[in-house]
């Protein structure tokens, strides 16, 4: 038996309400929030830790959930979460998104 697949975001926003978007470079004018697949044994809350790391460079405390939402082309749902940075970084460029 073939498990789903999971995701998860971020939801960042500063001080003046502003989202945090990424630009992957997979896709032409592709802003989103930071996030993506869950790995095997992991949590949808540490699934969007460690991509708002990998895509930012950030550190997150995770908070509450904000929605779950079905991408029925790939038959996964998406977890969105409020999420704080720690100890007011500020996000890194990388090549990796």
């Amino acid at each position: 038996m073939s498990k789903k697949p999971v995701g998860a975001a971020a939801v960042i926003m500063d001080s003046e309400g502003r989202i945090l978007l990424v630009k992957h470079n997979y896709r032409k004018y592709n802003w989103e929030l930071p996030g993506g697949l869950s790995e095997l044994n992991e949590s949808a809350e540490d699934t969007a830790k460690r991509e708002v790391f990998e895509e930012t460079g950030l550190e997150v405390s995770v908070g509450r959930l904000t929605g779950v939402y079905y991408e029925p082309i790939h038959d996964m749902h998406h977890f969105a979460f409020i999420c704080k940075v720690v100890d007011n970084q500020q996000p890194q460029h990388t090549e990796d998104c």
